[in-house]
């Protein structure tokens, strides 16, 4: 079994790679982390404001469906709830003493 042969690119180095190799790495790396943060931020507003549009069209929608309902008509300070029909009034007598005539 023959030694595997050395690499001797200019981006390794006695089995690892160079020091700006390896920069470069980590700033490709650190570009593609804000990248993927930005496009996830730019996703997360998208949703809102469509999430914000459905929210006016289903509302919208909801108000054309719904009756507007009737006011109740205000009874006047003085005047008696119709909901009960009025009181039986039962005249009293004349009096209740004895003639003293």
């Amino acid at each position: 079994m023959q030694p595997e042969a050395s690499i001797t690119t200019p981006f390794h180095m006695r089995g690892g790679v160079t020091k700006s190799y390896q920069l470069n790495v980590t700033r490709v790396l650190k570009e593609v982390d804000i990248l993927a943060s930005e496009t996830q931020a730019t996703i997360a507003r998208i949703n809102a404001q469509a999430q914000r549009e459905a929210n006016v069209i289903v509302n919208s929608a909801a108000a054309e469906v719904r009756p507007t309902p009737e006011p109740h008509p205000t009874p006047a300070p003085h005047a008696r709830p119709t909901c009960h029909p009025p009181p039986r009034t039962q005249r009293a007598p004349a009096h209740n003493y004895p003639s003293l005539l």
